[in-house]
C-alpha cells in the first residue's frame, strides 16, 4: 500500500493477500495510475495456455471435466525445500497458518479459471499428511463452474516417496491433454482413422517450457506493462478470483458442505475461519 500511494509499480508474490477484503483495497490502490501485478506464473507456463489454445480451437470438442494434481514430497532426499527445513512447523507457511495447499494450490486454480471460467461452487475435504505443519498439506476438492462443467482438484504433500503423476489431465467429448510434471511435457490424445493417435503439444516450439516457463513469461508481462503501458494477462483481480476461490475450499472443509465462492466473507482468512486438522 506504501509503494502503492508512492506511485510505484509493484510485483507481489501469490498470494496477493490473505482476505478479499485487502485484495480489493490493494486494487482499489493501484486504480490505474500504476501496474499491480500478482507474480502467479501459472497464468503464463508453456503447456497451461498451450492446452488453453488447443480448447479454444475445438481440438478435443467439448471440455467435460478436468483433473489437477499439485504434489511434491516432502521428503530430504527428494526436495530441496524439505532438506532446507521449509516443512518444519514453523516454516513454508505464515503466521496465518495458509499451508501447502493454499500456497501452491494456488497455481494449479488459475489454469482451471483459464481453461473452464469462474468458480461458482466448491465441497473440499483437508488434511495433514505432514503432522508438523500447521496448515494443510493435502486436500481433495470438487469444483463446479459457471460454465457447468465439475472439476476435481487435489493437492499432495506426501512425507515420503511419490509417483510421477500428470499435473493435469483435460477430457473432452473428441479427446484428452494431459500435461506432465515440473520439468513440462504434454500430449493430446485424439482418434484419427488409425485409431488413437498421440501428439506432443510443444512439438515445434523451440522456447522455454514447464514450470520455469511461468516465470519468464510474468516477469515480461509485468515489464511490458510498466514501460509499453500494455494491459497483463495475469492481473491483481485474476489473482483475487483465484484467492477467492482457495478460501472457499478451505471454508468447506471447515464446513464439510458444498460452498457458494461468490458468498465468501471478504475478510475471511486462514487464521479467522479456525479450520482445525
Amino acid at each position: 500500500m506504501e509503494a502503492l500511494g508512492l506511485g510505484y509499480h509493484v510485483l507481489v508474490e501469490k498470494p496477493l493477500s490473505n482476505t478479499v477484503e485487502s485484495c480489493q483495497r490493494l486494487i482499489a490502490a493501484a486504480s490505474d495510475r500504476v501496474v499491480l501485478m500478482c507474480a502467479e506464473n501459472g497464468q503464463y507456463w508453456r503447456e497451461v495456455v498451450e492446452a488453453k489454445r488447443l480448447i479454444d480451437t475445438g481440438r478435443i470438442g467439448e471440455v467435460l471435466t478436468v483433473r489437477a494434481k499439485f504434489w511434491e514430497s516432502a521428503h530430504p532426499k527428494l526436495n530441496e525445500w524439505a532438506a532446507a527445513g521449509s516443512y518444519d512447523a514453523d516454516a513454508y507457511c505464515c503466521t496465518a497458518a495458509e499451508g501447502f495447499v493454499v500456497d501452491g494450490g494456488l497455481h494449479w486454480i488459475r489454469p482451471l479459471r483459464m481453461w473452464l471460467g469462474e468458480c461458482s461452487h466448491v465441497v473440499c475435504s483437508a488434511g495433514r499428511s505432514i503432522k508438523q505443519m500447521r496448515g494443510p498439506s493435502m486436500a481433495q476438492a470438487l469444483l463446479k463452474f459457471k460454465s457447468g462443467i465439475t472439476a476435481v482438484f487435489e493437492g499432495m504433500l506426501a512425507p515420503s516417496a511419490i509417483s510421477d503423476q500428470p499435473f493435469f489431465v483435460i477430457q473432452g467429448s473428441k479427446g484428452e491433454i494431459v500435461l506432465d510434471g515440473f520439468a513440462g511435457g504434454g500430449r493430446i490424445y485424439t482418434i484419427g482413422e488409425s485409431g488413437m493417435e498421440v501428439a506432443d503439444i510443444n512439438a515445434g516450439f523451440d522456447g522455454p517450457v514447464g514450470w520455469d516457463s511461468g516465470y519468464v513469461g510474468e516477469l515480461r508481462d509485468f515489464a511490458a506493462a510498466c514501460l509499453d503501458g500494455t494491459s497483463p494477462k495475469g492481473t491483481a483481480r485474476e489473482a483475487m478470483a483465484d484467492l477467492q476461490v482457495v478460501l472457499a475450499m478451505m471454508n468447506s472443509a471447515k464446513t464439510q458442505r458444498w460452498e457458494l465462492v461468490a458468498d465468501l466473507d471478504p475478510q475471511l482468512s486462514m487464521t479467522s475461519m479456525g479450520l482445525t486438522l
